[in-house]
């Protein structure tokens, strides 16, 4: 069973199954609100995370533009981790400005790695995912 946290029009949970933390965003967002997220985000990764990395499914079909306080919170308060995260359903000029806009940034102010993708649909994203968690576990045991 899925662990879920309700942030406002937001969703955050943990998938057992997959080890993936899902993000439904679920429209505007305001700063407390995403503190509250990246709160849940650490909560969820800390549960079944051995490997010590993160795996984001993100969900933004609702994903509207967000303010510079916003932006800031996701840029400095996401876990110190290795951290693979995937956006889908966003329209295509939002997928483009994320990878080179945010990426970016969050990789300028935390210093760590952080793989990322932008996709249409969510079978594309948890394909993409689901690879990117392979591989990481395939290199952590070597």
């Amino acid at each position: 069973m899925a662990e879920v946290t309700k942030i406002g029009h937001h969703e955050v949970r943990y998938e057992p199954d997959t080890g993936f933390v899902r993000i439904i965003n679920g429209g505007t967002t305001e700063e407390a609100e995403a503190i509250a997220i990246v709160d849940a985000l650490i909560k969820y990764a800390n549960i079944g995370s051995t490997d010590k990395a993160v795996f984001v499914l993100a969900d933004v079909r609702k994903l509207v533009p967000t303010g510079p306080k916003v932006r800031r919170v996701y840029a400095t308060h996401l876990p110190e981790r290795e951290m693979y995260v995937v956006l889908f359903g966003a329209p295509f000029a939002m997928r483009i400005a994320y990878n080179t806009l945010l990426v970016t940034a969050l990789q300028m102010f935390t210093k760590r790695p952080f793989v990322t993708e932008a996709v249409a649909d969510e079978a594309t994203a948890r394909a993409w995912l689901t690879e990117q968690r392979r591989a990481y576990l395939a290199r952590k045991a070597r």
